[in-house]
């Protein structure tokens, strides 16, 4: 059956969501990029590769900048060899079905593993057993529908939060801490959308906990997102939130007792394009979380703050940002989690983490993509996150090159 009129574009979920659903912006248009592998009907093969370099003025012994788990230490690196085979689901409207794995080598290996899958049960390592460089499957998932309903069932990346860890999907190298500190990275479950009109979608899901297929104790979340966008496609606003059981000190602090409770994190985001051909962007997303039982006084653990991007289209090749973040650790429970062993700016962090990031996007070609940028991180709270706990500010440099298939 073809499209009835009035009915939404093949295309709209994805531009709602961005350039993959759920997750921020794509700031390449896939479109352009020249394939490596030519599309073999529905199947189609692609991917890229992210390598580059941070340095630390402050030159820490230890080589990481401080409670890091993302471009994490000062070192030449491979982040990402990123291959992506997908079957896709129909493109006239009629219902059908599709699938999609995801490949991750390299170093961002570390924010896409699951308990149960490439880690073990307890957190151990299953396959990968270097810290440098490993091996994992972000996105597994079928997928059925058509223009108007979606169903997808495996694993996938969250919907939750704008930054991910895709890297043509975001304008900077490094990471803000909500994405890092804030929420989950991927899920194992089921999900569906809804696209209402080509303004609106829904997401609903079902879950097992954060970043787990697997674990000793397995338990169901919730998850709901609503997107509208703009008539003239010129902003666009979304709430999303996922609640559930998790374990309730996840950073093995003393005092806090270790028991399932209510967990919950949302997340707010409003973008609006402005001047000139629309050539200005800028986005908020506001974001909360809780954990019951997640105080040394069974009490509730809080984490929220508020990132803004602004960004400037200054021709086709080049563009500009600007993120400022204000992330507050209420209990100390959340800022260092998941850091690599070898990184000793580990938790409490109690207090309110800032930074500043400017930068350029240079892309000569569509297939290559040149990100330089600059960071400064400061801390008002009760220890020194930086410098191996000798400071409570930084300053990063940071550029990156990305090569499109």
């Amino acid at each position: 059956m073809g499209m009835m009129p009035g009915m939404p574009s093949q295309a709209t979920i994805t531009n709602l969501m961005g350039g993959i659903p759920g997750i921020g912006p794509m700031f390449t248009n896939p479109a352009s990029v020249t394939k490596l592998v030519p599309d073999l009907g529905p199947f189609q093969v692609s991917g890229w590769f992210d390598y580059g370099f941070i340095t630390n003025t402050s030159g820490p012994e230890s080589g990481y900048n401080g409670p890091y788990n993302s471009i994490d230490q000062n070192t030449l690196m491979l982040n990402q060899a990123y291959f992506i085979f997908d079957w896709k689901l129909p493109e006239d409207g009629c219902w059908g079905v599709g699938a999609q794995a995801d490949v991750l080598l390299g170093r961002d290996y570390w924010l896409a593993q699951s308990f149960g899958f490439e880690l073990n049960q307890d957190g151990s390592n299953k396959w990968n057993g270097d810290d440098e460089m490993g091996l994992a499957i972000p996105q597994l998932y079928f997928e059925t529908g058509n223009d108007i309903f979606q169903w997808k069932l495996g694993h996938f990346y969250s919907p939750i939060g704008y930054e991910s860890l895709p890297a043509p999907n975001n304008f900077f190298y490094t990471k803000g801490y909500s994405y890092q500190f804030a929420g989950p990275f991927t899920f194992w479950g089921g999900i569906g959308t809804w696209a209402v009109t080509d303004n609106l979608t829904f997401d609903v899901g079902l879950v097992n906990t954060w970043n787990t297929l697997d674990a000793p104790s397995d338990h169901l979340n919730a998850l709901a997102k609503a997107t509208y966008r703009g008539e003239n496609r010129d902003w666009y606003t979304s709430f999303g939130i996922i609640t559930g059981p998790e374990f309730s000190n996840t950073a093995q602090l003393p005092g806090i007792s270790n028991v399932w409770a209510n967990r919950t994190r949302y997340s707010m985001i409003y973008s609006q394009n402005f001047g000139a051909n629309c050539q200005w962007e800028y986005v908020a997303d506001h974001w909360l979380g809780f954990q019951d039982q997640g105080t040394a006084t069974q009490g509730t653990a809080w984490w929220y703050g508020l990132d803004q991007y602004l960004f400037y289209k200054i021709s086709e090749q080049y563009k500009w940002g600007a993120r400022v973040e204000w992330f507050r650790d209420e209990q100390g429970t959340r800022v260092g989690l998941g850091r690599r062993p070898g990184n000793p700016n580990g938790p409490p962090f109690a207090g309110n983490f800032y930074s500043i990031t400017t930068g350029m996007n240079y892309t000569p070609y569509p297939n290559f993509t040149v990100r330089p940028e600059v960071r400064y991180d400061w801390f008002d709270g009760t220890a020194n996150p930086y410098d191996d706990g000798q400071k409570e500010h930084q300053f990063l440099f940071g550029i990156d090159m990305i090569t499109r298939f």
